[in-house]
């Protein structure tokens, strides 16, 4: 994959030309293609020299595949392996046939992998370490390229499943026998440094590598499950453009007051929402973008994404370092900001809350549902109202969506919502080979900001409930999780089944 060839990209118009003029075929992008079937027709020498692959192979024909027209020495090589058939070539759009092409590719080495790992370890030799660290490799590779963001390996009764999530969803990719998984998994103990004879307990580790020119870091989990040990590994990609506030789809004025209030020399900024709802990528986002001047300390456990400018902690309860602590240690060492990776308990709340009152500009997470039911589990905590007022300077609550692929199509709807009507043209997903016909292609984070002026913070010491400070924030323009989807919605961003799917 990262030895793929430079193609010229062609727009629509330049495909439907070039074919025409050498009187070839283009292939039908809404065409379901069973490339599995046909892997081993063409020698991989082939596929991987010329960037080719089959698409349909009967007993007269043998279809190719190409994202741009074919020299006539390269037909020549194949029509010489298959004399008594007609070749016939498919232009292709460069993105399908990209996406193809790295699937063919991914499939053939895969089963090679497997097959030379078959005879290593049929053999008295001691296993071929760097056999299974291309064989990783490939499977990393694979999954970066499809932008997933974590790698299941799942240990069954007579084999086991690899699947990847993507935009939120596992999906299926392949499956190995058992004792080849036994030696990737020892390979994957060995580069994590984790006990290599430990079956019985969960391991957690690490490890980094470049992959299609660019620092990924995995993050390992091992657990033991009946018929083995299961792995997930999350990608980590260490890239200072994922971490751009202006590419997070946040309404202008809420982004405007976010760079003031981010800027302030003290005070909590909390994070709410569920688990894998993008709140530490978001924290970072805006470390990344704090002035350099300031000397920013973070608490993680683990470090997902390695800042330039910051000075991280890794917690290690084992070694009595814990998070209170750390978190006490940190206030001696002179920080502007402070980033705690997550409130545990009231202690942490009491320690977080002083410390925003104390000169610091703190950043932490708190699993609630929404921005004002934050306020209340803090007082459920034991927090002060009046500490909760004069500290908090910003609530954002966050869930991420699938966004819609850009082969999404219009349509006419009427669909209920939160006791309104709506009707007119909305987008809903359609499905192509660039999305692996799902209709959605990444995800956006929908997020409603509480944003705290003196009367709410008068309000929370003056122990308002929640439908008050609620009305009072409508008022202001706060626009809550439902609202902000909604929006989305019109934008053409993300498709109706999605807002429902995810039950704002």
């Amino acid at each position: 994959m990262n030895d793929m060839k430079e193609m010229k990209i062609l727009d629509e118009f330049s495909l439907k030309e070039l074919a025409s003029q050498h009187k070839i075929e283009i292939l039908d992008s809404n065409q379901t293609l069973d490339i599995e079937k046909y892997l081993h027709v063409l020698p991989f020498s082939l596929v991987d020299q010329y960037d080719i692959f089959c698409l349909y192979e009967d007993d007269e024909n043998i279809h190719i595949a190409s994202s741009e027209f074919l020299k006539e020495g390269i037909i020549e090589k194949i029509q010489n392996l298959y004399r008594l058939k007609t070749v016939k070539i498919f232009l292709c759009d460069f993105m399908q046939f990209k996406f193809l092409l790295e699937r063919v590719k991914f499939l053939i080495r895969f089963q090679d992998y497997l097959n030379r790992l078959d005879l290593s370890l049929k053999s008295n030799e001691n296993k071929d370490e760097f056999l299974l660290e291309q064989f990783l490799n490939l499977i990393l590779t694979y999954a970066c390229f499809l932008r997933a963001s974590d790698i299941h390996l799942e240990p069954l009764e007579d084999k086991v499943l690899i699947r990847f999530r993507i935009d939120g969803d596992l999906k299926y990719m392949h499956s190995l026998d058992i004792s080849s998984y036994q030696a990737l998994l020892m390979h994957i103990k060995i580069i994590t440094l984790l006990n290599v004879a430990e079956q019985r307990q969960a391991q957690d580790g690490s490890f980094s590598k470049i992959i299609l020119e660019q620092k990924y870091d995995f993050r390992v989990s091992i657990i033991p499950l009946l018929f083995g040990q299961s792995v997930v590994l999350r990608i980590l990609k260490q890239d200072e453009h994922v971490l751009k506030l202006d590419k997070l789809f946040i309404a202008e004025e809420n982004l405007a007051q976010l760079k003031t209030y981010m800027n302030a020399p003290y005070g909590l900024i909390l994070f709410c929402g569920p688990t894998g709802s993008g709140k530490s990528t978001f924290m970072h986002a805006i470390l990344n973008e704090l002035d350099q001047n300031k000397k920013v300390i973070t608490l993680e456990d683990p470090i997902e994404y390695k800042l330039k400018y910051a000075q991280q902690i890794l917690l290690n309860p084992k070694a009595d370092f814990n998070f209170h602590k750390a978190l006490r240690a940190v206030l001696r060492q002179d920080p502007d900001v402070i980033m705690v990776g997550e409130i545990r308990d009231d202690e942490s709340l009491d320690i977080v809350l002083k410390a925003s009152l104390s000169g610091h500009l703190v950043l932490s997470t708190l699993h609630t549902n929404n921005t004002i039911e934050a306020i209340f589990r803090m007082k459920h905590m034991g927090a002060k109202e009046y500490l909760i007022a004069y500290s908090l300077n910003l609530i954002i609550a966050q869930r991420l969506v699938r966004k819609l692929c850009e082969c999404k199509e219009p349509s006419e709807e009427k669909f209920h919502f939160q006791g309104q009507v709506f009707e007119g043209k909305f987008y809903k997903a359609k499905g192509c080979v660039k999305c692996m016909y799902s209709g959605y292609k990444g995800r956006l984070m929908v997020a409603e900001f509480l944003f705290l002026d003196q009367n709410l913070k008068s309000m929370i010491e003056n122990n308002a409930n929640y439908e008050n400070i609620l009305t009072y924030a409508l008022k202001k323009g706060f626009l809550t999780l439902s609202m902000d989807a909604l929006e989305k919605v019109k934008l053409g961003l993300i498709s109706i089944d999605e807002l429902r799917k995810v039950g704002f």
